[in-house]
């Protein structure tokens, strides 16, 4: 549910954007209230607003029709590429992980890459034919030496946190917004915003399954 709900608060950050172009647009119209109030109920409305369109709109009220359109397609391009672009880097870093790391026979779904530098982060992919359940938990050498078993618990059910509550899907409308609008700081502060969310959500996930101190 709070994904649909998170989706949902992206979906209307664009959608504003572009209702507000289209209802100044149409604001101004002399649209005619006596017709407004006989056609109302029927396609006639549709038929008269086009008219009114195409005979009363002036230059500004075209142009804004126009960065309406041009939002719209812009939003959409970068949702879709942003998604393609995402998926060919993850599936590229899988490889190498695969490549470089080898499977935990103590951590499950997780793969280990010999690093003195303390790392952990998750891949939601699958590795070739082999299903790691939503995704793959890659952790360091350097990171395990530092940490207590119990510690370690901790820190994979973070990252496999994030993979079971599809964080990577809550982030994309929000990095979409983002790379299509970066002029808008409302678009940066909403990104920055979830990211910080799905960590704190993560790290109370892994806090339900770890036993007390």
């Amino acid at each position: 549910m709070h994904l649909v709900l998170w989706q949902v608060i992206g979906l209307t950050g664009g959608l504003s954007m572009i209702g507000a172009c289209i209802l100044f647009g149409l604001g101004t119209l002399d649209y005619g209230h006596q017709h407004y109030r006989e056609a109302r109920s029927s396609s006639a409305s549709v038929t008269h607003l086009i008219s009114t369109l195409a005979t009363s709109a002036r230059w500004w009220q075209w142009a804004l029709f126009l960065i309406a359109c041009a939002l719209t397609a812009r939003l959409l391009w970068c949702l879709c590429s942003q998604f393609i672009s995402i998926r060919v880097t993850r599936a590229h870093h899988a490889n190498l992980v695969r490549l470089l790391g080898e499977p935990s026979t103590e951590l499950p779904d997780t793969h280990i890459i010999s690093a003195v530098a303390p790392i952990a982060y998750c891949l939601p992919i699958k590795l070739g034919k082999t299903s790691y359940g939503s995704g793959l938990t890659v952790i360091s050498t350097g990171l395990l030496d530092a940490l207590s078993p119990r510690e370690r618990i901790a820190v994979i059910a973070h990252e496999q946190a994030h993979l079971r509550l599809h964080h990577h899907l809550l982030v994309l409308p929000f990095a979409a917004w983002n790379r299509a609008l970066p002029f808008v700081p409302a678009t940066g502060t909403a990104l920055r915003a979830v990211t910080a969310l799905i960590e704190f959500m993560a790290d109370d996930w892994a806090l339900r399954r770890v036993e007390p101190s």
